[in-house]
């Protein structure tokens, strides 16, 4: 049965709870903050498959430009360039991962800083996913992007990085740290509940088990504190990748149309140059584009 304490609690989280949720309504912060989420989380993804699609199509145009006879030094040079800067992301990218053979482990649990993997896209593929997520978000205590560097220093920049954690998750606070931790976190869950709360749930029923619905808003206060706190570098964020992820996708599908299989001798009449410089350039910006990261 309830005591006195416990209701006397719960009417109290409430009343913050509402005043909370009328705050950020106020400030159009919701519930634009759950579609602008969604935006994101669905660039997120496609940003990924961007790349992954790229590094398929700049090793498999390496491997044709190497082919060809007479192929001017300038150009293997660059091809090697884009080659040698995703084959560094990759290996720093195993190097973070063997880190976290298993995401519930304490080494896991250490470096994250709060960024527990959950639900939304961008937290999909456990630990390898923290790699991209550092690389993308988080710069070095140096200054430097951490997508930038590479091989020990990138994974240990990554990893700083991770343990610094938001301010949010009780770190030092890191750029965008509000926004990752919203964004892998049940923010739908917890806008989903303050929206119940307008709509008068029954005392009754939160009577029930008043211990659960003690829990449950005190974590929607946590939450809905997490939104307001991200809401500023969701605005940043979005338009920022809203702009890589096309570029991203302009450039891969530029390196899927490039092919030269039927490209023998590049001193022959036939020969198209102009694409195979306009090729290799593509390939040195698609590296350059994986080292852009969110919050510079």
């Amino acid at each position: 049965m309830a005591t006195r304490e416990q209701i006397k609690l719960l009417f109290q989280l409430k009343r913050q709870n509402r005043k909370m949720y009328q705050n950020l309504k106020k400030k159009k912060i919701l519930p634009d903050f759950s579609k602008k989420t969604t935006d994101f989380n669905n660039l997120w993804e496609k940003l990924s498959i961007c790349r992954k699609r790229s590094e398929e199509q700049i090793k498999r145009l390496s491997g044709e430009i190497s082919n060809i006879q007479n192929c001017p030094k300038v150009v293997l040079i660059g091809m090697d360039n884009a080659r040698w800067w995703l084959n560094q992301y990759k290996e720093s990218a195993k190097a973070f991962d063997s880190n976290f053979k298993n995401p519930n482990d304490s080494n896991f649990s250490k470096y994250a800083g709060g960024f527990a993997v959950t639900s939304a896209s961008i937290g999909a593929g456990g630990a390898g996913a923290l790699f991209t997520i550092a690389s993308t978000f988080g710069t070095a205590s140096t200054g430097a992007a951490i997508s930038s560097l590479s091989g020990v220093a990138a994974t240990n920049a990554a990893l700083a990085w991770l343990g610094g954690g938001a301010v949010a998750a009780g770190g030092a606070g890191v750029a965008g740290g509000s926004l990752l931790l919203t964004l892998i976190g049940p923010v739908g869950w917890a806008v989903g509940l303050v929206s119940g709360l307008l709509s008068v749930v029954p005392l009754a029923k939160e009577l029930i088990n008043i211990e659960k619905s003690i829990r449950d808003y005190q974590q929607s206060l946590v939450i809905l504190d997490q939104i307001e706190k991200a809401w500023p570098e969701l605005q940043i964020a979005l338009p920022r990748i809203q702009l890589l992820t096309n570029d991203t996708e302009k450039l891969c599908n530029s390196l899927e149309q490039s092919s030269f299989l039927e490209c023998s001798d590049y001193n022959s009449d036939m020969f198209p140059h102009e694409k195979l410089f306009s090729t290799v350039n593509d390939s040195k910006k698609m590296a350059k584009l994986l080292r852009e990261t969110l919050f510079p």
